[in-house]
């Protein structure tokens, strides 16, 4: 959604050449008619390095910059004690094995302008088919992928968060290989951030993270304001490409949660 409208755009994941054909410029000739079929409008991020360069090449797409902060962590008993939970006894948490009817409505009545509005369709979709499983070998298949399909450990958490019975925000937590990311984020105001900043550290304690990355401007913000419970708070910067058809000034005027793209789903 740019400028409060509707666009359908294409998303690439990742696009493949045969390895005994690389350098012949097929991989761009790819990218060319994926431009053509979607009428110039796509967009791209988690790509890898050649998939970078021939973004770069095409001169059909132009990068954007999101800055967020890598938060590492200090040992958990160093934080709070095994099994218990840093928020005041006021708040009341459930977890969510699917967008219930209450968080579907809270999060349309408390989404920003978005980029891409997902909703319970969607944010079911990501919760119900995981593309990351947990195994403790790489298969066939991860083997053949420059990302992995398989790794030690690999979870969601859509937790529902309330104050005296109401509620003020919700969140899917990401956590992989020990690394958590918070792909969504809805809260009531600005004053229920800390209150949800609260339940998230102690879910990072909990499940032992070594880190938690955050590209969100509101929790990035609460948490810095916390930097003595962080071993190092450090700067960090993910990239996308969008179509040349559209102004990054309008890219930037519009909210893009860390679980856009392919983030929600790697």
């Amino acid at each position: 959604y740019i400028n409060g409208v509707e666009h359908k755009w294409g998303w690439l994941t990742c696009w493949w050449v045969n390895p005994d054909y690389s350098g012949k410029g097929i991989g761009q000739e790819i990218l060319n008619h994926i431009h053509q079929f979607y009428q110039g409008n796509i967009g791209c991020s988690e790509f890898t390095e050649f998939g970078q360069k021939a973004a770069e090449r095409s001169g059909k797409l132009q990068a954007f910059e999101i800055k967020g902060k890598l938060f590492e962590l200090k040992p958990a008993n160093t934080l709070i004690a095994e099994g218990s939970k840093n928020w005041n006894d006021d708040i009341a948490i459930e977890y969510l094995n699917e967008i219930d009817y209450e968080t579907s409505l809270f999060i349309e009545s408390h989404r920003k302008v978005e980029l891409t509005k997902r909703g319970k369709i969607e944010l079911n979709w990501i919760l119900h088919y995981p593309w990351v499983l947990t195994a403790p070998y790489k298969d066939e298949t991860s083997s053949r992928l420059f990302f992995s399909s398989v790794t030690k450990s690999f979870a969601y958490y859509a937790i529902k968060i309330k104050q005296r019975t109401a509620m003020i925000g919700f969140v899917i937590l990401k956590v992989r290989d020990g690394k958590m990311t918070v792909p969504y984020f809805y809260s009531k105001d600005e004053k229920s951030v800390s209150k949800i900043v609260d339940v998230l550290l102690s879910h990072a304690t909990e499940i032992e993270v070594s880190s938690l990355k955050l590209f969100n401007t509101a929790l990035v913000k609460e948490l810095v304001n916390k930097s003595n419970e962080f071993v190092q708070v450090s700067d960090v910067v993910k990239r996308a490409f969008f179509s040349n058809q559209v102004s990054l000034e309008d890219i930037a005027s519009v909210h893009i949660q860390d679980g856009d793209g392919d983030n929600g789903f790697t």
